[in-house]
């Protein structure tokens, strides 16, 4: 028996203990799912609130749906997935409805669907869409649960893998396609799936599955109308990064060592993403945290902080609206658990980054090589001897989310505004 025939078996189960009575339907504007995906110039973002998985585990152990919908929406998704799935996915009907009314975004029911008593429930709980999984679906199965949801206000993402699924799908008159990248009975994973897959140009096309960076995306681009993301979303400590990350197709922008409010304004309009600043004791760019008080950035804030007491660093969090802390010293994964906002933490090359945070790897000088080292996957972030010289190179060789510059963009220990502007311009056409 495979996972799918499992979570099928108990799905079912699950069915045959649910309600019949009435339902009460949330009247929904038709179309808002597809009007949000249409278009194959730019992807389109559905991103997902999931919990756990049966190949992942638990994937965010400070799950909080309300707060990631909202995260997502301001970041640039068009539209929302909610895994629902309890026994497997550690989701609810209750993370539904929650992201339905925290968010103006059209909201996807992801589930097991088997029974037309599931899509009543969708449409109680405000959902805009439903998921159909064509592997466990017949062709009459499919046409009449899709046909169903419709007559409730809601569309359905019909979603396949192979050929032969494919021509089920159409000829139930689905139209909008999800190309599930991960094989249901192995669960392993191919963007190839996508990329193989000829589908007519008047249906909508959704990459589900495996797609981890901006070079997925790229590979992606023009090919489909929209993509789904998940894990790759939720196992980064500020999913708002990731985002941009991976709709913008390029590295985040961090200067750092800002020492006066000109530098921070003026670095803040050239376009980086996340200006530093430094709360280092006895370090030669440390600065005071009363000079940013009450002042307001387009970027993100970080503020850097070696081995301090977790007190003060909560407190500078607080008085300066921080969006992120750095950590560079001996700080272990409880006291980053204790730090109120997500933690960027540095580690050598050689070192394993421990979960919870966004690793950075400070590359000793002359090192650059070191980019092509196993720990160098996921979400992470690149520092040392960066500059407008190499940064392009550096890049292109690991994926990163954010690099990281301070000398590279100094003259004589000040930061200079034209090396900040050149390193911006490499950045921009990687």
């Amino acid at each position: 028996m495979t996972i799918l025939d499992t979570i099928v078996a108990v799905k079912r189960r699950e069915i045959a203990s649910l309600r019949r009575s009435a339902f009460e339907v949330i009247n929904q504007r038709p179309h808002r799912f597809s009007e949000a995906l249409r278009g194959r110039d730019r992807l389109s973002l559905i991103a997902e609130v999931k919990k756990a998985s049966p190949s992942e585990g638990v994937i965010c152990s400070d799950f909080d749906p309300v707060a990631l919908a909202r995260a997502y929406e301001m970041s640039g998704a068009v539209a929302i997935s909610v895994l629902t799935d309890s026994e497997f996915f550690q989701g609810s009907m209750e993370d539904l409805k929650k992201v339905v009314l925290a968010t103006s975004l059209p909201v996807l029911r992801k589930d097991f669907i088997l029974d037309e008593i599931q899509i009543y429930e969708a449409a109680e709980a405000g959902a805009a869409a439903v998921l159909l999984i064509g592997a466990i679906l017949s062709l009459a199965e499919l046409r009449y649960l899709r046909e169903k949801a419709e007559s409730l206000g809601l569309e359905a993402l019909v979603e396949v893998h192979d050929g032969k699924e494919l021509e089920v799908a159409l000829e139930s008159g689905a139209k909008i396609i999800g190309i599930n990248n991960r094989n249901l009975a192995t669960f392993e994973v191919d963007l190839a799936t996508t990329l193989e897959m000829i589908i007519p140009e008047d249906v909508i096309v959704v990459s589900e599955s495996g797609i981890q960076d901006r070079r997925d995306m790229r590979r992606l681009r023009g090919v489909v109308n929209a993509v789904l993301i998940g894990t790759s979303i939720m196992k980064c400590s500020d999913v708002s990064l990731k985002i941009h990350e991976l709709l913008y197709e390029r590295p985040l922008l961090k200067v750092c060592g800002i020492r006066d409010l000109a530098t921070a304004r003026a670095s803040d309009e050239i376009g980086m993403d996340l200006l530093g600043f430094n709360f280092v004791e006895g370090s030669s760019r440390a600065v005071s945290s009363e000079l940013f008080q009450h002042e307001r950035f387009r970027a993100k804030t970080v503020g850097l902080f070696m081995d301090a007491p977790i007190e003060l660093v909560n407190q500078v969090v607080q008085s300066l609206d921080l969006d992120l802390v750095q950590l560079h010293g001996s700080e272990t994964f409880d006291y980053c658990e204790k730090v109120n906002c997500p933690v960027i933490k540095s580690f050598f090359s050689d070192q394993a980054p421990f979960s919870g945070v966004i690793p950075l790897f400070d590359l000793p000088k002359g090192s650059l090589d070191l980019v092509q080292t196993p720990n160098f996957k996921g979400s992470f972030g690149i520092a040392g001897g960066l500059d407008s010289n190499n940064v392009q190179k550096v890049v292109g060789e690991s994926c990163p989310l954010f690099v990281d510059v301070a000398r590279g963009v100094e003259t004589e220990g000040v930061i200079d505004l034209y090396k900040v502007q050149q390193f911006f311009n490499q950045i921009q056409t990687c």
